[in-house]
């Protein structure tokens, strides 16, 4: 005979079943949190393996920008672009450069070709020639200040300065143009190429390597072709000359006459004699020499021994010859009786 609880189930089997049920629905549960749950991969996140790349873009624009804030606020000027490439100078924030686009003229023997002007720098030595190339080498001595002077690596207690009655006040430093003490240069070497017109007494010497210039004038000589040799070596065109097949020529014929980007030199130089001291002003300069608490510094030992050396011919102290960087030449600079080196 069959007992009710065999028909209900025995309590046995309820509780199995009841574990079962609830084990199923736990099951259930840890699925669902599983299913939703956030997937760690064993390998990093997107993120994570980009990172580097990331911060470098992040970067690469963050420089871009500050470029671009920098490069409008120059305005992308000339002065900018030309300033990447010089060591520092107040004149950039006192003068806009003008570029111009100039074909060189360097014919040889058409010099028919050439305007007036290159035509009288060419020429054979003559007043209206010197006057032309004394307008060139003009040298402007200029003004700056002593934050100018320690910028430029030099210390401001030895530089010589304006004297205070000249108006630009206590702290104001003469300088001139690097640029133009070049062309200085460049035409004391044409000086000596003709210098049957410019030297008429110097004779020839005939002793094998033994030069007919003085020893002053051969020190200036050197002087000048090692500094136009710095010049040029320190900023080389990298312009090109393409060249020609010329009639009886064997080789190829450079073609000179290239396209050049060029500052507005005579634009600079109307700036320069704007700002320059006057000519009267630079020789009082001289004529006041050093005051007092001003830093003198002692003469080369060979330049001293050649100026404190007698003249041959005159009997007089050599250092009674004096030279000028300006080309001035002026009674009361000859009547100092004090060598200034050229």
């Amino acid at each position: 005979m069959e007992t009710a609880s065999s028909g209900r189930g025995s309590s046995d089997d309820l509780a199995t079943t009841s574990s079962s049920s609830e084990a199923r629905l736990l099951d259930g549960v840890a699925w669902e949190k599983a299913a939703t749950a956030p997937q760690h991969s064993s390998s990093p996140s997107f993120v994570r393996r980009h990172c580097t790349t990331i911060l470098n873009i992040c970067l690469f624009v963050t420089s871009c920008i500050f470029f671009t804030l920098s490069f409008s606020r120059s305005g992308g000027s000339n002065n900018w672009l030309f300033q990447q490439t010089s060591f520092y100078s107040p004149i950039f924030s006192r003068y806009d450069i003008d570029f111009q686009q100039k074909t060189v003229v360097g014919p040889l023997f058409n010099e028919d070709t050439l305007s007036p002007e290159e035509a009288l720098l060419r020429s054979y030595p003559s007043p209206e020639n010197e006057a032309l190339w004394d307008e060139y080498e003009e040298i402007g001595t200029l003004i700056i200040s002593s934050d100018d002077v320690r910028r430029l690596g030099k210390d401001p207690s030895t530089t010589v300065k304006a004297p205070v009655d000249y108006g630009y006040g206590p702290d104001a430093h003469l300088a001139m143009l690097d640029g133009q003490h070049a062309i200085h240069c460049l035409n004391t070497l044409r000086r000596y190429a003709y210098r049957e017109y410019f030297y008429p007494n110097l004779t020839a010497s005939t002793t094998p390597g033994k030069s007919p210039f003085s020893p002053l004038a051969e020190a200036h000589l050197s002087h000048c072709l090692h500094i136009l040799l710095q010049t040029l070596t320190c900023k080389p065109s990298f312009d090109l000359i393409t060249m020609n097949w010329v009639e009886t020529q064997i080789n190829p014929y450079p073609d000179f006459a290239i396209n050049k980007k060029c500052i507005d030199y005579k634009q600079m130089k109307k700036w320069q004699t704007k700002n320059k001291l006057s000519k009267e002003q630079w020789l009082e300069v001289g004529d006041r020499g050093p005051q007092k608490g001003d830093k003198v510094f002692p003469m080369a030992p060979n330049l001293a021994e050649w100026v404190a050396s007698t003249d041959a011919d005159t009997g007089k102290k050599k250092a009674e010859q004096v030279g000028h960087h300006s080309g001035i030449s002026d009674t009361r600079a000859r009547s100092r009786q004090r060598y200034v080196i050229p």
